[in-house]
């Protein structure tokens, strides 16, 4: 059974759309312009197809830079129980030990 109900999502000015049926192509847009789509004839990047494999992996990687937020980091476990130890952590429980250590942190 092919699910053909629309399907969008938004990911900073990157923008997917499609109908979820299956394609033998990948289409990566900015708003609504196609900037880089890789079907059976290989890479293309803005309308013109790319044959060398290095220059398609670097367009791809200064597109989704450009275009994605980096995944954010939180602390070490080493971290926290240095902070742990900066705020007397024997007398809190664990849950409460973590709670402040990360409060602490900033996340």
């Amino acid at each position: 059974m092919t699910n053909t109900s629309p399907r969008d999502f938004s990911l900073d000015q990157l923008t997917v759309t499609g109908d979820m049926k299956p394609t033998n192509s990948i289409l990566l847009r900015q708003n609504t312009e196609e900037i880089i789509r890789v079907d059976k004839k290989g890479f293309h990047y803005n309308g013109q197809f790319i044959a060398d494999a290095g220059e398609a992996h670097r367009l791809l990687v200064e597109f989704l830079r450009k275009n994605t937020k980096p995944e954010l980091e939180g602390p070490t476990v080493m971290e926290i129980i240095e902070l742990a130890d900066e705020i007397e952590a024997e007398e809190l429980g664990q849950v409460d030990l973590v709670r402040r250590a990360l409060a602490r942190w900033g996340k």
